[in-house]
Formats: structure tokens, sequence, C-alpha cells
């Protein structure tokens, strides 16, 4: 489906199809550098959405739905020591998807 998305005449699919390949092939090292970065990043898990954020200092892994937050010092740390359902998220990653 993606390919003929890429081959179609119009722009916007083709932007489609390369918008769903980027979601697709997030690796953890673009995750990694995200976070570096300080960008907000959406992350799919189990039918969750989870949000990385900075904000005061202070690094978030936040899951609205349940309304908790693991907050740690570094960027280092949150990709270190965050937990997704006992995991960390580079032992989970093959399960976790960019979600935005």
């Amino acid at each position: 489906m993606i390919e003929n998305f890429k081959k179609d005449v119009d722009s916007e699919v083709q932007m489609y199809a390369e918008l769903a390949l980027e979601k697709m092939n997030y690796s953890f090292e673009q995750l990694k550098e995200d976070v570096y970065n300080g960008e907000r990043i959406s992350l799919a898990f189990q039918d969750k959405l989870y949000h990385v954020i900075e904000e005061s200092n202070q690094w978030h892994l936040a899951d609205y739905e349940t309304d908790t937050q693991q907050s740690f010092d570094s960027a280092d740390e949150l990709l270190e020591k965050s937990r997704m359902y006992r995991k960390s998220l580079q032992e989970g990653w093959s399960h976790i998807k960019k979600a935005y």
C-alpha cells in the first residue's frame, strides 16, 4: 500500500507514504537524538500513548491516560531508567512506535 502511495501522482498522497515510513522506521537512535534536541516525542505502546517531554530542567515520560509520570534529572537518565511495563525503552523498543 505504501509503495502505491509513493507512486501516486498526488504529492499529498506521496507525503502520507513518507510519514508512514518515518513512523514505521523510527529507531531508538532517532529517539535519543530527538530527546537530546529537546523535542516533545509521542510514543505508542500497547494501545497507550506516552509523551517524552522536558520541562523545568526535568525530563518526563508521561502516560496521560493513567495520569502517571516518570521524572528524571537528565535526558540520559530518562533514556536509561524510564520504564514501560517493566522494560526500559531500549528493551521494549521493538514494540514501541512513534505516534506523531
